[in-house]
């Protein structure tokens, strides 16, 4: 069967690469410092190795599909990154320590972009996998508007359905534009939605049912903690009659709330699957 790479892989490699890049940087750090930290280092090498070893199966399957991951802000990240490469080591580790100057003024915007990416990393994987089956004009022109971080002059037609997701993915992502004369133009549109957090993950959610959403979680979130408690309490005492029932009603209220999560953003975890 062939190994297809889904959405949400692409967005676990962009938040594997950050972890690994942080990771390098700290077992550098340890290991140019003076003393014993054998334990520590032998702990991030471990996984390090995990981490790699995953993000290589990734990177097989993008290699396979001839995918060229493009994140937003790419050429800003680049030159950030280039900048910071350029100067010494210890200025970066005294600026990391007083949170001032150049390098700290480098570290921190690029800090800015990737962070952003990362919590946008499920939509850029959206996108990523819809580029991947536009037509050429479409791929030229969203990733020119990607890697700069802005509109450009690349003419695309973005009629249809996939166009229609690949311009509101963009807006998610924080590329504000809209298509105009066979172009994208910066916009400031309201396209009626809202980004949720939900099991540490972003989606987005309709405006009109962003209450609905939030009131859910707060009761969901108060129902798990009473569930944690009860189920705590079961591996201590034999519940009676009336215990049960009071943990089989939390159990069922629970089940009620998450469906109405599901409900609510279930559409947007069904297009984490999407693939080529």
């Amino acid at each position: 069967m062939e190994d297809r790479i889904t959405a949400r892989e692409i967005g676990a490699y962009i938040e594997l690469k950050k972890r690994v890049a942080e990771e390098e940087y700290k077992l550098n750090y340890i290991q140019n410092t003076a003393g014993d930290h054998s334990s520590l280092i032998e702990e991030i090498e471990d996984e390090l190795r995990e981490e790699r070893a995953k993000m290589k199966i990734i990177e097989g399957k993008m290699e396979a599909k001839n995918l060229k991951l493009i994140v937003p802000n790419q050429e800003r990240i680049e030159e950030y990154s280039e900048l910071i490469s350029r100067l010494p080591r210890e200025e970066v580790l005294e600026a990391i320590k007083s949170k001032s100057g150049d390098s700290y003024i480098y570290l921190s915007e690029r800090g800015k972009l990737i962070k952003r990416n990362i919590e946008n990393k499920n939509e850029i994987g959206k996108l990523n996998v819809l580029l991947a089956n536009a037509s050429p004009e479409v791929q030229t022109c969203v990733r020119e508007a990607l890697v700069k971080g802005e509109p450009g002059e690349p003419e695309a037609d973005f009629d249809g359905e996939d166009g229609a997701k690949i311009i509101r993915l963009m807006n998610r992502v924080g590329m504000k534009c809209k298509t105009a004369e066979g172009k994208l133009v910066k916009s400031t549109d309201d396209l009626g939605e809202n980004r949720v957090l939900a099991n540490n993950e972003y989606f987005w959610v309709p405006s009109d049912k962003l209450n609905t959403f939030t009131e859910n979680e707060k009761v969901l979130a108060i129902v798990s903690v009473k569930l944690q408690v009860k189920n705590a309490e079961m591996q201590a005492i034999t519940f009676n009659e009336e215990q049960q029932k009071e943990f089989q009603d939390l159990q069922g209220r629970y089940m009620e709330l998450l469906k109405t999560r599901r409900e609510i953003i279930g559409n947007e975890e069904k297009d984490l699957m999407i693939s080529i």
